[in-house]
């Protein structure tokens, strides 16, 4: 056993008798590759998570003859014009906006949405490339790199966060009637229980008032094309360092899609949306791999590479999201035929 280790051992580190005048000359200055490709530090920012801005009813200012809508409620025009101040055109929701006997309130919220990031690790691809020589020295090999690679690209954040809202809250004169149990709603011919049509208006702002569950993914497909120059540098007859940057391209196909629910003090609110866009990025990119031939014109190699693209940003109704590929730090491995 012991002189099968050894005899092992030193095969290993030898070079072959059948790879003997087959290293890297001047026949080889064609060389075809496939790689694997695990992606690093892609970013996704999610914008105006829970955002709701909604426009405040008409300001009291604006007159009894106007119509609001509330997130708990409506005061409206009715068929007389709220002729003498009242409405009978008018619903609410639950019983705790009559406070007494003598108001009905109404209240409409403005959510400000927060800002979240989540990260992709890893992000699985792979790539082909071709590279033709132009010089063959005594230290390696140098040409031109082209490769043409892709990457899925999956970001999802499912947290729940509390959100700031500002309330603004319409009390309606009930002039002496009983309201009627809620919920109820009016009808515009009527008649009906009269309430006045002018607001008295009071602003309120709650940090952290509303609670945003739900969920926000990006989903990408990411077409890249690298060109630049490339340098092989020869340790042995097996081993060789490969160095390539320049020029790097992507075409990012993302959809955006959310689903929300947001609960204030006055309503729950269900919002939901997609949307996909496409575009065109442009930056640079660099690889370094070590490759060992194992075979008359066949390598494996593995190492890494870092590529800048930038941002993208897209945006589905009120939400909008800034996918971040600016500092992406990728895993090579692949093998490589050279004739």
């Amino acid at each position: 056993m012991r002189t099968v280790f050894l005899t092992a051992l030193a095969t290993s580190l030898a070079v072959p008798p059948f790879l003997q005048g087959q290293t890297p000359d001047d026949s080889e200055w064609n060389h075809f590759s496939t790689e694997a490709r695990l992606a690093f530090n892609i970013r996704a920012k999610f914008q105006n998570v829970g955002g709701i801005g909604a426009v405040p009813p008409p300001p009291p200012s604006s007159g009894g003859a106007v119509d609001r809508t509330y997130g708990d409620g409506f005061v409206k025009v009715d068929s007389s014009g709220n002729q003498g101040g009242l409405s009978w055109n008018w619903g609410y929701k639950n019983a705790s906006q009559v406070p007494g006997n003598d108001t009905v309130q109404f209240h409409a919220s403005t959510v400000t949405g927060v800002t979240t990031s989540q990260r992709d690790d890893p992000s699985l691809g792979f790539d082909v490339a071709y590279v033709r020589d132009f010089g063959h020295e005594t230290w390696g090999r140098w040409g031109l790199k082209t490769a043409f690679g892709y990457n899925s690209i999956h970001l999802e954040d499912r947290q729940v966060y509390s959100a700031d809202v500002s309330q603004v809250t319409d009390s309606y004169s009930l002039h002496g009637l009983l309201a009627p149990l809620a919920p109820y709603t009016g009808s515009f011919q009527g008649p009906g229980i009269a309430i006045g049509s002018t607001p008295t208006r009071s602003i309120q702002s709650s940090p952290g008032g509303a609670q945003i569950s739900g969920h926000r993914s990006v989903d990408a497909d990411l077409y890249q094309l690298h060109l630049g120059p490339q340098a092989t540098i020869w340790f042995s007859d097996r081993l060789a360092l490969e160095v390539s940057a320049g020029l790097a391209l992507g075409i990012v196909d993302s959809t955006l899609s959310f689903s929300e629910t947001v609960v204030t003090g006055d309503s729950t609110r269900a919002i939901s949306g997609a949307h996909q866009d496409t575009g065109i990025l442009a930056g640079a990119y660099v690889d370094a791999v070590l490759s060992y031939r194992f075979w008359r014109s066949a390598s494996v190699f593995g190492g890494v590479g870092f590529e800048s693209l930038g941002t993208f940003n897209s945006s589905a109704g009120p939400r909008s999201v800034q996918l971040d590929l600016s500092e992406t730090v990728v895993g090579l491995a692949g093998v490589r035929w050279s004739f």
